[in-house]
């Protein structure tokens, strides 16, 4: 009895695919919890023209829940200067653990806040960092009280 390549190829690569352990599937995760400054941001003047300044903040801030460690935000602000309302966006860098996973995770922050009130909103989405996760977090409250955060994250 003569059998075709065709079938021989098929049997040998189904061997070959049951020796081969599968990839894991990556986790997804609900995020949450809070994160807070622990001092005064350090705010730099970069440039100002009438109503309109730039401002360079960094600030410090602490994690609890899903992530729970340390960041520091790297951000530049467009502030209007007679109501405090600003737009923001940089980097920031959390070093702890995320869903009992330890390294680091850096986030793009895009975000407004009142400067006067503290009223905060926006998104960080996770670029990069040691600790394998992917995901965009979205927090909205004062940003001088606990801020909460959620989000879905994606463990890989």
């Amino acid at each position: 009895m003569k059998v075709s390549r065709a079938l021989l190829l098929v049997v040998a690569a189904t061997a070959l695919m049951a020796q081969v352990p599968s990839a894991s599937a990556a986790e997804q995760v609900e995020a949450s919890g809070l994160t807070m400054g622990t001092a005064a941001p350090i705010v730099t003047v970069v440039s100002s023209n009438g109503e309109v300044a730039v401002v360079d903040v960094t600030a410090v801030s602490v994690f609890d829940g899903t992530f729970n460690g340390s960041s520091t935000a790297n951000d530049r602000c467009v502030e209007k200067l007679s109501t405090g309302e600003a737009s923001c966006e940089g980097t920031e860098t959390f070093t702890g653990t995320v869903a009992d996973r330890a390294g680091t995770v850096i986030f793009h922050d895009a975000f407004k806040i009142n400067f006067n009130t503290g009223a905060t909103s926006g998104v960080s989405s996770i670029i990069g960092g040691s600790a394998n996760v992917r995901g965009v977090l979205s927090f909205s409250g004062n940003a001088f009280a606990p801020l909460p955060y959620q989000g879905h994250i994606v463990l890989i």
